[in-house]
């Protein structure tokens, strides 16, 4: 059995070493295009192909009825068709957003959820939310006195 050749050897470490730097530059610019800032208070996920408000709280702390109609409504960067977001929307966004707040103004309290459409389990006058600050999801009552936030959202295209 012959051995590799000094030569050899050193060629299979340049090239492990080529792919090792270049999987890494593909690796952050990747994580850095995940956002794109669209300049008109929108953000886009290029992972998930939807588009978020920039700010992630508008209108502040709200009712479940106040929450549907800022996000039906809403003309975020001058575009229609938002709508509230899944549960399971709500925590990709989380998991894209991997402990930073990326280019969004996140100016909520820690502790307060977003709201979801998601119907919770037991009733349809439960919604599913979840802790911006922390990716833990909560089932909380509709009805009047429950108050959170909303973050609207919408398809990219």
């Amino acid at each position: 059995m012959q051995g590799i050749s000094l030569k050899n050897a050193r060629r299979v470490a340049q090239a492990v070493c080529v792919c090792t730097v270049v999987f890494l530059a593909c690796a952050g610019s990747v994580y850095a295009e995940t956002f794109v800032d669209n300049g008109d208070d929108t953000v886009t996920d290029t992972l998930s192909g939807l588009m978020w408000s920039k700010n992630g709280s508008p209108g502040g702390y709200v009712q479940w009825t106040d929450a549907v109609a800022i996000a039906s409504s809403g003309s975020f960067g001058g575009k229609s068709g938002w709508r509230m977001p899944t549960k399971s929307e709500l925590l990709e966004l989380y998991a894209h957003l991997g402990g930073s707040k990326g280019p969004f103004r996140m100016d909520f309290v820690g502790g307060v959820p977003h709201w979801s459409s998601t119907v919770g389990t037991w009733s349809s006058l439960l919604r599913e939310l979840v802790n911006m600050k922390t990716g833990k999801s909560e089932t909380h009552p509709i009805d009047v006195g429950v108050y959170s936030y909303i973050w609207p959202v919408r398809n990219a295209n």
